[in-house]
């Protein structure tokens, strides 16, 4: 992240308008970087509680906008795949899972169900052997006694179990007492 506040000469990043109605004077490089193109002073961006970073931008009728750098990267840069043009819900997804990385490289346009399976697969539960965990549950072992014996915390067995649509994942009153 640039913490100049002048748009960096010979910069070897690419600029682009950020298509969003009603925010004209912006633009974003393929780095990351968000500029105000009536003064040329690259934004601050912040840390959101989720680790996004993210800025306001001023619109057109005076209005204040927020915008997250990942979004406004894709949105300028990465064209979005054919199946995904009509989805609103359509996710700019983190290639390396750091949430603060935001060159064009390392993002891609996904579903939301694509998302959510990637970020499912990066957790503890998606490293769990599902089919472990179910047998083990099947044969009668509760979700925490499962949790000791495989090294995952309950929720993330809980979970897995969820993902691999068993049956047997239904809490009992001793399973919901040990995730608390």
């Amino acid at each position: 992240m640039t913490t100049s506040t002048q748009a960096p000469i010979g910069s070897a990043a690419d600029w682009k308008s950020i298509p969003v109605d009603g925010v004209s004077h912006y633009h974003v490089s393929t780095l990351g970087e968000i500029m105000n193109t009536r003064t040329g002073r690259i934004l601050k961006l912040t840390k959101n509680p989720e680790g996004y970073l993210f800025t306001t931008l001023c619109c057109s009728d005076g209005t204040r906008r927020g915008i997250l750098a990942h979004r406004a990267v894709a949105l300028a840069h990465i064209e979005k795949p054919v199946d995904l043009c009509g989805d609103p819900d359509a996710t700019v997804h983190h290639i390396d899972a750091k949430r603060d990385h935001n060159h064009v490289d390392n993002l891609q346009w996904l579903s939301r169900q694509e998302n959510a399976l990637e970020r499912y697969q990066r957790s503890p539960a998606g490293k769990i052997d599902r089919a472990t965990a179910v047998a083990l549950r099947a044969s009668g072992h509760s979700i925490p006694q499962i949790a000791k014996t495989m090294g995952f915390s309950a929720m993330g067995i809980w979970s897995a179990l969820r993902a691999a649509g068993a049956k047997t994942a239904r809490l009992s009153q001793n399973d919901i007492s040990a995730l608390h």
